[in-house]
């Protein structure tokens, strides 16, 4: 086993006139096997490529867009449409046991940076 701390840190300044955000929160993750470095992928735009496929525990996904343009939509195994990775960002998040997490482009190929550990 291992353990990944993950750190979010919210900051701005110019939010409103009334307020300035800042927030910083961390958690202590404990993982295991299965895992995959960080690893790169081209995501078509005609097809959904499986980041993970019937993952039996709770996995931890990182992912990074590389685009500049186009978007990469997030999926479950059911095709389930949940969420967007916009060009240049990046997204951490867990995917619940056994939901799978599939990806594609919105409107022509482009490359990702992922990786994703086992919650032990």
């Amino acid at each position: 086993m291992a353990t990944i701390t993950s750190k979010l840190t919210l900051d701005s300044t110019d939010l409103s006139t009334n307020e300035t955000l800042g927030l910083s929160v961390s958690c202590a993750l404990t993982v295991g096997p299965p895992s995959n470095g960080i690893s790169q992928l081209s995501v078509s735009h005609s097809a959904k490529s499986n980041i993970l496929e019937d993952n039996a525990v709770t996995t931890y996904v990182y992912i990074k867009n590389t685009d500049t343009t186009n978007h990469v939509k997030l999926f479950n195994d059911s095709d389930n449409h949940w969420g967007i990775v916009w060009p240049g960002q990046f997204a951490f998040f867990a995917v619940e046991d056994a939901l799978g997490l599939r990806v594609q482009a919105n409107n022509a190929a482009c490359v990702i940076d992922y990786a994703y550990w086992t919650k032990s």
